[in-house]
């Protein structure tokens, strides 16, 4: 239905407003021409939004030469007004997000799509390892590949979203690291069997090499899981669990686990890998969204008509379609 056309909207006017600080129409279309030109871009805003299927590109694009769907410039303009309405809060906090800080964000922003890929292929019964089976491309080839206004847009809000959530966890200093491997065991039995093998001298990597299991790769050890964190706290490198029972998610049963410390380090943020750095702010997520959601609330925000209107909730609310008696028959 209604769609902005990107090349005939005056690009030094005004597309939202937030408190008093201008979002141009020029960096709204140098999002959209991102976001609807390619079936690349189509799959990574797929992955971005959480995505039950690949979105057409069809979907992305308006009717005309040069447009962009309503919904997705509505989208858009929520990006660019929340990135905003956050940098103006940091900017208050006496927070500055540094060029190190971005290229942290990125590197996240490049996992969460592998991530996503990988959840998008198990809803529909495939195994793949990322993005690079569902886009053609790995996360981090994806942001290489695309406009960079684009990702840049996309990379603002990540790194400020994660500075809120520093502020909103007191995050600062170095934190603990372990990187894990486990067998998994289709009983009791199996496990205490396997268990006792160990005991006995077998090594770790013999039993795995049976395709029982492997290494689980390395996470902040703040975000192990309650129900067996007890167990690795303590465990020296190289020492293994006693067999662990883990109750199974959406009517999965429950299964037995050892586990294999590999290494323990501390690492300050910027060492980490995404996994591992995501591992430690994801606890304050939640807080920082609900601050968020405050920030959104306070905000005087205006949007141009033409794009719809502002709601603290939902972001931005596409303006209705005219009335069928206006359209051409």
């Amino acid at each position: 239905m209604a769609a902005l056309l990107l090349s005939s909207c005056n690009a030094s006017a005004s597309a939202a407003t937030v408190n008093g600080s201008v979002i141009t129409v020029s960096s709204l279309n140098a999002f959209l021409s991102g976001a609807s030109g390619s079936s690349l871009a189509a799959c990574e805003v797929s992955l971005q939004l959480g995505a039950q299927g690949l979105i057409p590109l069809q979907q992305l694009r308006g009717s005309g030469q040069d447009t962009a769907s309503q919904n997705l410039a509505s989208t858009a303009l929520t990006y660019l007004v929340d990135s905003k309405i956050i940098g103006q809060y940091l900017k208050s906090r006496g927070v500055e997000i540094t060029t190190e800080d971005r290229a942290l964000a990125r590197a996240d922003l490049a996992s969460q799509l592998d991530s996503s890929a990988q959840r998008l292929a198990a809803a529909s019964g495939s195994s793949v390892a990322g993005a690079q089976q569902v886009c053609g491309k790995s996360g981090s080839q994806i942001l290489s590949a695309l406009p960079q206004a684009f990702v840049s847009a996309q990379v603002r809000l990540e790194a400020g979203e994660e500075a809120v959530a520093e502020l909103a966890g007191k995050v600062h200093g170095s934190y603990e690291v372990v990187c894990l491997n486990a067998l998994e065991a289709v009983s009791q039995a199996e496990a205490n069997a396997f268990h006792a093998q160990l005991a006995a001298g077998k090594t770790f990597q013999q039993l795995e090499s049976g395709g029982n299991g492997g290494s689980l790769g390395c996470v902040a050890q703040a975000s192990i899981p309650s129900s067996i964190a007890p167990a690795v706290n303590g465990l020296a490198p190289g020492a293994v669990t006693a067999p662990l029972e883990v109750p199974g998610t959406n009517g999965a049963s429950t299964a037995w686990y050892i586990l294999q410390l590999s290494s323990r380090s501390r690492k300050s943020l910027a060492r980490m890998s995404p996994t591992e750095r995501l591992g430690v702010l994801s606890p304050y997520f939640a807080s920082s969204s609900s601050e968020t959601h405050a920030l959104d609330a306070k905000a005087h925000v205006e949007i141009d008509p033409a794009f719809g209107h502002w709601s603290p909730a939902t972001g931005v609310v596409p303006p209705p379609p005219p009335p069928t008696s206006l359209l051409p028959s």
